[in-house]
């Protein structure tokens, strides 16, 4: 990890309780799995923000190649993210 930056964030004791049970169950500190949960929310927004600009792009491209685009959007789609170094 590169540089790293404090952040104070308050959460519902229900959800410090759980955080707190995770960790002890993973033999690691409350950091480490909140670090962990937000990359993989980050990692997975990026990938759906990235699917919805895809998405788009095929549409247009629809508009002017016919539905040979069209049909093909879900498997390109597909691989793209499939194939993509996260």
């Amino acid at each position: 990890m590169d540089g790293t930056t404090d952040l104070h964030v308050a959460l519902p004791s229900r959800l410090v309780a759980d955080l707190d049970r995770i960790a002890r169950e993973r033999g690691v500190r409350r950091v480490h799995v909140l670090r962990e949960a937000v990359v993989e929310y980050v990692t997975r927004t990026e990938a759906e923000r990235l699917a919805a600009d895809m998405r788009a792009y095929v549409e247009e491209l629809a508009d002017a190649s016919g539905e040979f685009v069209a049909e093909t959007d879900a498997h390109t789609v597909e691989r793209l993210l499939r194939e993509a170094a996260w």
